[in-house]
């Protein structure tokens, strides 16, 4: 039974591993710049889904959902999160926004 606990926690843990280095590849062939402040982007999500599911009670699948698109909004809004560095250089907030992507690149 403890295997079965480790296959799935080594399973979340590696798809967000994953998650992340996606996000590196992706910011770095649109951008062509190395963007650390993803992780403050997962934080954000992650402290917010924490808040409304244990300190406020509401059930946890309302929880990630509200809290992706807080997380979103704050990202596109604002262009980072509180404290950290900017998120989206100018470039990745156009493809986010939908109005670039490879054909538009820089050359």
């Amino acid at each position: 039974m403890l295997w079965i606990s480790a296959l799935i926690s080594g399973l979340g843990l590696g798809s967000m591993y994953g998650l992340m280095a996606l996000g590196f590849h992706i910011t770095y062939a649109v951008s062509a710049t190395v963007n650390f402040a993803q992780g403050s982007s997962m934080m954000l999500g992650a402290v917010l889904t924490y808040t409304f599911a244990q300190t406020l009670g509401w059930p946890m699948p309302l929880a990630v959902v509200l809290a992706l698109a807080l997380s979103v909004r704050a990202v596109r809004a604002g262009g980072g999160v509180p404290g950290g560095a900017p998120v989206c250089q100018p470039r990745l907030q156009r493809l986010a926004d939908g109005h670039g992507g490879a054909r538009h690149r820089a050359r």
